[in-house]
């Protein structure tokens, strides 16, 4: 991490590896299609893989090279400002509801 102290770019991209897979040639069949391979889209194809699916990710570009790129690449329902604000100004039914909708 040291080495990134200094330079203007996300973690994620100054620690991946750039991504060189091929272009889909219309070879299947798949069982799920995901479009777009960020950080969302890759933990879907992880957990459908996991259960037992042929899983395809198809991104217009470079997997994990769009938004991806630059962001802290976290999957988070704790956001706690938020809840902050639920619970004073809309009470904690409404908080939790809003807890267990992202969860």
């Amino acid at each position: 991490m040291e080495e990134l102290l200094g330079k203007h770019e996300s973690l994620w991209e100054g620690t991946s590896s750039d991504t060189n897979f091929p272009a889909w040639k219309g070879e299947g069949p798949f069982d799920a299609a995901i479009l777009g391979g960020g950080i969302a889209g890759l933990t879907v194809a992880f957990y459908l893989k996991n259960a037992g699916l042929k899983v395809a990710v198809l991104d217009m570009r470079r997997i994990l090279k769009g938004v991806t790129a630059n962001t802290t690449a976290k999957i988070t329902s704790a956001h706690g400002l938020i809840y902050n604000y639920l619970l004073s100004n809309i009470k904690s039914r409404k908080a939790r509801l809003y807890a267990e909708a992202n969860q």
